[in-house]
């Protein structure tokens, strides 16, 4: 490879690296709006990749909210022989755990407490 053909590769590496790191920040500073946890600690940033476990946490919470919205509203949990017009009282109050365990990660003292890479 001739000089100006590896300044040229180089010079396409280091756009396509500095592209990179604008899009990580940006779904960082998406997900640090959204309240997402800044470090979860799980199995992608044991990797290097903290960006999937947040997307983790979001995407797991948008498919309790699809639940959700599929069983309709509740306020507490229904038991098995209440008379209801629910096909399956459990999946409810699965949905209903589900909900608060994300509210309670949401609200954990990680979110906003250290700065996003």
């Amino acid at each position: 490879m001739d000089v100006e053909a590896f300044v040229a590769k180089a010079a396409e590496v280091e756009a396509e690296r500095n592209a990179l790191r604008q899009f990580k920040a940006y779904v960082h500073e998406r997900l640090d709006a959204a309240g997402v946890p800044t470090h979860p600690d799980g199995p992608h940033s044991a990797e290097g990749c903290r960006i999937g476990d947040r997307l983790d946490i979001a995407l797991g919470a948008v498919d309790v909210l699809r639940e959700i919205h599929m069983l309709v509203d509740f306020a507490e949990p229904i038991e098995a022989g209440e008379p209801t017009h629910y096909d399956d009282p459990s999946l409810i109050n699965a949905a209903h755990a589900k909900a608060y365990a994300i509210v309670a990660v949401l609200s954990s003292s990680e979110v906003g407490g250290k700065e996003s890479t």
